[in-house]
């Protein structure tokens, strides 16, 4: 039994669960790439039709794409396991079907249950590795997924060319069909529920309102970095069915041997699998768009080059272009989505990702075996990369980066934290001038000091990174007027505590200073929110966004405490319990106080406009 009941997020705290996932996805994958080189030659026994040779693949796109939908929402709705076990049992079903039922009918019910039954499996796939990394680790996630679909396509495509060649077209079905017996014993058995682990996520404790189905879809299509995200991934798909259904006409038409056929798709494919694992990485370090922007124009290139190669080596070097370029945006698409999507609808947003982006298989079908009968491969492949082109030109100029790469970010945390430590060491400066220990306060006011010049030099190193980076000169200046904003508040307690110990700890009442222990406890609580709102920032600009909220209302409460302590002096000083000196010391130390918070909030409103910039 492997457990996943674990307080840490990561594919290393619930490595078992992980192993078990792309165990079941390769073999589902290597039962499926069987049908990548065989399927529309297979098709071609009974039909002399390139289109009615593609029918299969329409069928297996139109129902992948439709079931998506309902996978991610079954997900979301009864669990991730259940998902995974009804998914495995209807690609069994399919795979008996085109191995009982040797006709056209037979390979097209096939590839019905097929596409409905891995539908379902890789939606669940993908959104339980996602409750296990996170969404911190979203590319990775994707990325080992991917890989291992891919690798299993890649390994279904050799074994299915080898198979082929030693004895006939039919007999790679047999080996679907073991895999996916195979994968339905390991889902019912040993597959286990991730969905409490979306739970443990930072962006949770800012995501407490259940969102229904219908707004969730309203989210989706009206958030223009998701559209677009969903209709790059349809066209991605829709070059998939060319490589699907046309690359193995295509090399049978230069001439190529069953053996060949097979390790050009196997190229592809393994090239394709095993990338993803590196850039879906890369992208949680360096930033989404470029890297889509990059594979897509890549994608269009390679497509080109297969198209003109005049030999087997040169449609090998293509074909690996091809492979490396899918790479370079298929694990991160979905990523941008998981970035962008609220938790509670994660399963569901991904299954409209998955169902728009998988209907590709479906146009890409019907169009290309159309251009094919109509006009012949060359326009086929042509119209493909120009849509490719065309998508990524659309990424330029919509998408939003959701993982911005900031590369002073990990100073600006820590600048936070030097604040926060000074916050810290100023409470305990109260609570030693409380008990009359004014040599401690007086260290403590020294350790202030210290931890202001530690912020001193921790902004000038950030200047420094800020102003020779080659970020937009909006981001240089956001951050720059972020730390310098900051940076005041070490000037305000600092000044706040030497005012204090200026007067004699008699003439202040203790009433007061539990009071200004309130608001530096308050405004600690702040500085903590804002070092999370920085943090998530770099994770997801949606989400900063909301943070910057609570914030506002934290910085709402200090306002509160600041009243009733300037409310409490003046009655003091009414009463004769302080005198004049001492109230304009203590109005003075509690207007520090409220500069401080002051600056957090306009340090925060900063915040917000990077968020707005990335986050939509």
């Amino acid at each position: 039994m492997i457990p996943t009941e674990k307080k840490r997020l990561g594919f290393g705290e619930h490595l078992g669960m992980v192993i078990v996932i792309l165990l079941t996805i390769f073999l589902i994958g290597s039962a499926t790439g069987v049908q990548r080189t065989v399927i529309s030659i297979y098709a071609k026994e009974f039909v002399e039709s390139s289109l009615l040779a593609f029918l299969p693949v329409v069928v297996f796109g139109l129902c992948k794409g439709t079931i998506d939908l309902f996978g991610g929402w079954l997900s979301d709705k009864t669990g991730r396991k259940v998902t995974f076990v009804l998914g495995t049992t209807v690609y069994l079903l399919g795979t008996i079907s085109i191995v009982a039922i040797k006709s056209l009918t037979g390979i097209l019910l096939g590839n019905v249950l097929i596409g409905l039954g891995q539908g379902m499996i890789f939606a669940a796939a993908m959104i339980a590795l996602s409750d296990i990394s996170g969404s911190e680790e979203a590319g990775m996630s994707f990325g080992f997924m991917e890989a291992f679909v891919y690798g299993g396509y890649g390994a279904g495509s050799v074994i299915a060319g080898f198979l082929w060649q030693m004895y006939t077209i039919q007999t790679p079905f047999y080996y679907s069909l073991a895999s996916a017996g195979t994968a339905l014993g390991i889902a019912t058995l040993v597959v286990k529920e991730t969905k409490h682990l979306v739970k443990l996520e930072e962006r949770a404790k800012v995501e407490e309102k259940e969102i229904p189905t219908i707004d969730a879809y309203k989210i989706s299509i009206t958030t223009p970095s998701l559209l677009t995200t969903f209709l790059a991934a349809h066209v991605a798909k829709f070059t998939d069915a060319l490589a699907w259904a046309a690359f193995p006409l295509l090399f049978a038409s230069k001439g190529f041997g069953d053996v060949e056929i097979g390790i050009l798709q196997g190229i592809v494919t393994f090239s394709w699998a095993l990338s993803m694992p590196f850039f879906g990485k890369l992208s949680d370090r360096a930033g989404r768009k470029l890297l889509v922007t990059i594979g897509l124009i890549l994608k269009g290139i390679g497509i080109l080059l297969l198209l003109g190669a005049p030999d087997f080596y040169t449609s090998l070097y293509a074909s690996l272009i091809v492979g490396i370029s899918y790479g370079m945006y298929y694990p991160i698409l979905p990523a941008i989505t998981v970035d962008i999507a609220p938790l509670q609808i994660k399963g569901r947003v991904l299954g409209l990702y998955r169902s728009i982006r998988d209907l590709g298989y479906f146009t890409g079908a019907l169009v290309i075996g159309y251009i094919t009968d109509a006009f012949g491969f060359r326009q086929a492949f042509e119209f493909t990369a120009g849509l490719v082109f065309l998508a990524a030109f659309l990424v330029i100029i919509i998408i939003k980066e959701t993982r911005p790469i900031w590369p002073f970010f990990n100073l600006v945390v820590k600048h936070v934290e030097t604040m926060r430590n000074i916050c810290e060491t100023h409470k305990k400066l109260l609570e030693e001038y409380l008990r009359e220990d004014l040599e401690g306060a007086r260290r403590l006011l020294r350790e202030i000091k210290e931890l202001e010049h530690e912020g001193d030099r921790l902004k000038i190193e950030i200047m420094d990174k800020i102003w020779s980076s080659r970020l937009p000169f909006g981001d240089r200046m956001d951050f720059e007027r972020i730390v310098q904003t900051l940076d005041m508040i070490a000037g305000c307690l600092y000044q706040s505590g030497e005012k204090l110990l200026r007067r004699k700890r008699s003439k202040v009442p203790d009433t007061v200073i539990e009071g200004l222990k309130e608001l530096t406890g308050r405004l600690g609580e702040a500085i903590e929110l804002f070092k999370r709102n920085i943090e998530v920032l770099r994770i997801s600009p949606l989400y900063a966004l909301k943070l910057t909220e609570d914030i506002r209302k934290m910085e709402s409460s200090i306002d509160s405490v600041t009243e009733d302590l300037l409310g409490r002096i003046e009655e003091l000083l009414e009463k004769g319990e302080i005198d004049v000196a001492t109230f304009v010391i203590l109005k003075d130390i509690i207007d520090l106080h409220e500069y401080a918070a002051d600056d957090l909030k306009d340090a925060s409103d900063i915040v917000r406009i990077v968020s707005l910039k990335h986050a939509t």
